[in-house]
């Protein structure tokens, strides 16, 4: 925070860190709910310290500018002699970001620090940066988290050196990841791309609509080493970054009739006329399901290596278990199965008349759009 010119929270030197274990999905809907040790879906947030004495920390929401419930996460807002009187010449700039008032009780003027965080207990924690943060279909990605996963996903990938943001296509939120290699030799950049999709689907949840791959040292950084996310988003938008290699998913805005394939359909054909349609069936119909190209699509990859996100995998395991009568497990989509072993699972099901008599989760409405 360089307008607050000293501090606005810290610690006594010989005091322990102090961590909170969160619900990582209650994050992504800025909601704080502690999460078990023993519980997955946690993470761990780091305390920045109690706040300083004579310094007033306030947690508003940054749209309705009143101050959050103590479970809800906003942004962090400072007063005190700590903070900052203004930009130099810049009056316009020093309204907006030193001269914030609540708006229900006229409290301030405050320092609006663009980061957002909770206090507890005193404590303030700090997650993230709004101008940063990720929202794609209702969700709160922070890009730290997106990023770290990433640089750990190979060991070409240099540390330290990753953006992510996103971009807008055909007026949806794309996730889009940058990231330096960890050398001047090429990788094989088929590889390298599908292990970061793979460590980020069953991690995050999401897909990823691009992922560019660029020379060490190259990527946009602070003067003290800081990922320069929308700097890097700009390079990107001009196509100026130093571009090593680079996947790309081709959007698809299929408005073709959709094809229709039952267990009855399979039952009719003989068992080589079966394995021929249904691959060719699940090949369209999870091109549609994902809004990519069918030629995006290898049998014989995982599906993660293409983001398949829990919304998806539950349209597809939906439709699948609905038209063809089977038991397919969540798991499978997450666990490196790729078109063919749904293939597989599929007509193994099928050829040996097994039915799966339970309701399907929810229903999935078919349309041509």
């Amino acid at each position: 925070m360089a307008e607050a010119t000293l501090m606005v929270s810290g610690s006594v030197k010989s005091a322990l860190v102090k961590t909170k274990r969160l619900q990582k999905t209650a994050l992504e809907s800025n909601h704080v709910i502690d999460a078990a040790a023993n519980v997955e879906n946690g993470i761990q947030i780091v305390t920045c310290g109690q706040v300083v004495t004579q310094q007033q920390i306030i947690i508003p929401n940054p749209d309705t500018l009143t101050c959050c419930t103590t479970d809800e996460i906003g942004e962090i807002w400072g007063s005190g002699p700590s903070i900052g009187h203004g930009y130099w010449n810049r009056p316009e700039e020093t309204e907006q970001t030193f001269h914030a008032y609540l708006q229900d009780t006229g409290e301030g003027p405050f320092l609006r620090t663009g980061d957002l965080g909770f206090l507890h207990n005193g404590e303030l924690f700090v997650t993230g940066q709004a101008k940063d943060l990720i929202i794609i279909r209702g969700r709160n990605v922070y890009p730290q988290d997106i990023e770290l996963t990433a640089e750990r996903s190979h060991k070409m990938l240099r540390g330290g050196s990753v953006a992510a943001f996103a971009v807008e296509v055909e007026k949806k939120e794309h996730l889009v990841v940058v990231q330096e290699l960890n050398s001047r030799t090429k990788p094989n950049i088929e590889e390298v791309t599908a292990a970061i999709r793979q460590a980020l689907t069953p991690e995050h949840e999401i897909q990823v609509y691009t992922l560019v791959l660029i020379k060490a040292g190259t990527i946009s950084k602070t003067s003290s080493g800081k990922i320069q996310r929308r700097a890097t988003k700009g390079r990107f938008s001009e196509g100026t970054l130093e571009v090593v290699g680079s996947s790309i998913l081709e959007i698809s805005q299929t408005t073709e009739p959709e094809a229709v394939l039952t267990r009855n359909n399979l039952l009719a054909l003989t068992r080589q006329e079966r394995q021929q349609l249904l691959n060719s069936y699940l090949q369209k119909l999870l091109a549609r399901v994902l809004r990519v190209k069918p030629e995006q699509l290898d049998s014989e990859k995982p599906l993660s290596s293409l983001g398949l996100d829990s919304l998806k995998v539950f349209e597809l395991r939906n439709r699948i278990e609905v038209d063809f009568e089977v038991a397919i497990s969540v798991v499978e989509f997450f666990d490196g199965a790729g078109i063919s072993e749904l293939e597989n699972q599929i007509l193994n099901q099928v050829n040996n008349n097994f039915t799966h008599v339970s309701l399907p989760i929810f229903k999935v409405e078919r349309s041509t759009h």
